[in-house]
């Protein structure tokens, strides 16, 4: 059984005064709605709920330098016309409450990370690097609102600054890259399920 709503999306339109508290309230009562709302019967266990603020930034980044990051025997698919690079995606995460199935708070109840991302196939199973049978089903709702590039005449932003560093980063990021395009997902909530 599904909840009796359906995705937001923001507008690239400016913003009104009130659209701050609109977007607020409405990431609130979804939030409530899906703690409420019955689980499908899945075949799997209901680990964690979370609602999360995310901005991801998408890259074209060498292919060579993405390869020897990834586990043996994975390989990316390059971009066609540009052989030598791949897309990459790095999603910042501020996971405001995360939660187990009773709806205790797990470890600190919140947390803030990184994801790094190589877009291998399309598929909606997520398996682990380390551990490949080891899958995880999420059930997602979110709100995403593209911001686009500076240099792009649509853009509603004018700059983007981005100042990776570290030998892992100093790698990827070898003056080769073009950024894609900046997403911001002002709310997402995700449920976890496990074989």
């Amino acid at each position: 059984m599904k909840p009796p709503f359906s995705t937001c999306q923001r507008s690239a339109h400016p913003r009104s005064p009130n659209a701050g508290s609109v977007n607020l309230l409405c990431a609130l009562l979804l939030t409530c709605v899906s703690l409420i709302w019955p689980v499908d019967a899945t075949g799997q266990d209901y680990v964690e709920w979370s609602t999360e603020v995310r901005t991801s930034l998408g890259f074209r980044v060498n292919e060579a330098a993405i390869g020897s990051l990834l586990p043996d025997g994975w390989r990316v698919n390059p971009i066609a016309g540009a052989p030598d690079m791949v897309n990459l995606s790095l999603t910042f995460m501020d996971r405001l409450l995360v939660l187990d199935p009773q709806g205790q708070p797990v470890r600190s109840g919140s947390s803030r990370y990184m994801v790094m991302s190589v877009r291998r196939q399309s598929s909606v199973v997520i398996r682990s690097g380390s551990r490949p049978e080891y899958t995880r089903t999420y059930r997602i709702d979110q709100a995403s609102d593209a911001l686009g590039t500076p240099a792009d005449p649509d853009s509603r932003l004018e700059e983007v600054s981005f100042i990776p560093t570290g030998p892992l980063f100093s790698r990827i990021f070898d003056g080769t890259e073009v950024l894609t395009g900046v997403t911001a997902i002002p709310w997402y909530s995700r449920e976890i399920f496990v074989p």
